[in-house]
């Protein structure tokens, strides 16, 4: 808590060189009224009182909001252009009253406070307060689902517009992530102490050596409006259309029997000519009524991509249900899944990705009995970008 003693006369917030009067209209005529008049933005090299703020107020910071709140009365506030130079509150009423200054970028997304000042305005008496500004900072953290080969997750502040597609943007990047090949179905990610404020991110999936957005695997590109805390995110990765132009739409139905929200469909590839089933991603149920999967691309393109034998009679695709029940993040103990009895196989069974499909509903019928249901083989790493 900090307490100052300050003047009658003018409430006056002064923030650099100008000065904006805003009088206040909820003081009754002839009450005693004071000033308070703490220099704004940052200290002079003559070192007279102000707020000291952080190079990234500095840098971003278009607009400022004074507030000012007298014990027992309404709040009166001033918000004014950061590079105005000043603003003035008139008519404060005598007495204990608590003063805060915000800082707001050009999203009017607040960047920067000062801790609320306890502040006695006195009768003929003039004081200014120094003040510290702290950075308002926030954290985006969730999980990945659906990659394939080693990920990336790049932040970049937005720009004006819609996020490019085809390549990366050339600048703004505030921070980035990278993420090994998947063990389980979800993998973590946090991006912590982020201005607030608009983002880009992009995460992508690549199975070989190179770091490329535009041949990734996998992609997908996510707006962030970034204004408080944000956890328990899902990015969910899609086939990268521009390697899978030929990709169609697969739509899983609803699921039911769950008793959390932690519904999960695995996709896999079993090849006859390998014996293996390979993993071709996990996508995030939750409680939707449905979901879709776009851009799935079909066995032989997924062969020609992977460089893989490929047999159209005895190739096929296989969806599993399954649900986290104890959230560990793995299929196990307690976990239930969907056994299709008329066909007496785990999952089922959708042959290949021609056309769009649409998956009927299910519900879970079958708790875990030691099947490995969410260990799948890895497909094979590329050893150049395609």
């Amino acid at each position: 808590m900090v307490r100052n003693f300050l003047s009658l006369s003018t409430l006056c917030v002064v923030l650099s060189l100008l000065g904006c009067t805003a009088d206040n209209p909820l003081t009754p005529a002839g009450e005693k009224t004071g000033s308070l008049a703490p220099q704004i933005l940052y200290k002079t090299a003559s070192g007279q009182a102000g707020v000291t703020i952080t190079p990234e107020i500095l840098a971003l910071a278009r607009t400022v909001r004074v507030a000012v709140s007298p014990a027992g009365r309404p709040l009166i506030e001033k918000i004014a252009p950061f590079a105005s130079g000043g603003v003035v509150l008139d008519g404060i009423p005598v007495g204990h009253a608590n003063l805060a200054v915000e800082f707001r970028d050009q999203n009017q997304e607040i960047i920067g406070i000062t801790p609320p000042a306890d502040v006695m305005i006195i009768e003929g008496q003039t004081a200014r307060p120094t003040l510290i500004a702290h950075t308002v900072k926030y954290d985006y953290c969730g999980w990945l689902y659906g990659q394939l080969g080693t990920s990336y997750l790049k932040m970049f502040r937005a720009d004006t517009g819609l996020p490019p597609v085809d390549t990366l943007p050339l600048s703004g990047l505030v921070d980035e992530q990278y993420i090994d090949p998947p063990v389980y179905p979800d993998v973590t990610f946090d991006f912590l102490q982020l201005l607030p404020g608009k983002y880009w991110l992009y995460a992508y999936s690549s199975t070989s050596a190179t770091d490329n957005w535009r041949t990734a695997v996998k992609r997908a590109v996510y707006t962030v409006l970034l204004n408080r805390d944000l956890s328990n995110r899902v990015i969910q990765l899609d086939f990268n259309p521009k390697v899978f132009p030929n990709g169609n739409t697969l739509t899983a139905g609803r699921v039911l029997g769950s008793t959390n929200n932690e519904n999960i469909l695995e996709i896999g590839w079993w090849n006859e000519a390998d014996t293996t089933l390979y993993l071709l991603g996990y996508y995030y149920l939750g409680t939707y009524d449905s979901l879709e999967v776009w851009k799935f691309p079909n066995l032989s393109d997924l062969s020609a991509f992977f460089s893989l034998s490929y047999d159209p009679y005895n190739d096929y695709l296989v969806c599993y249900y399954w649900s986290d029940e104890n959230m560990s993040g793995d299929f196990d103990a307690g976990d239930r899944y969907y056994y299709d009895e008329a066909n007496s196989t785990v999952g089922i069974e959708i042959g290949d990705m021609t056309g769009y499909l649409r998956l009927p509903s299910v519900t879970y019928n079958r708790t875990y009995d030691g099947y490995s249901l969410g260990k799948r083989a890895a497909l094979p790493k590329k050893t150049a970008a395609r």
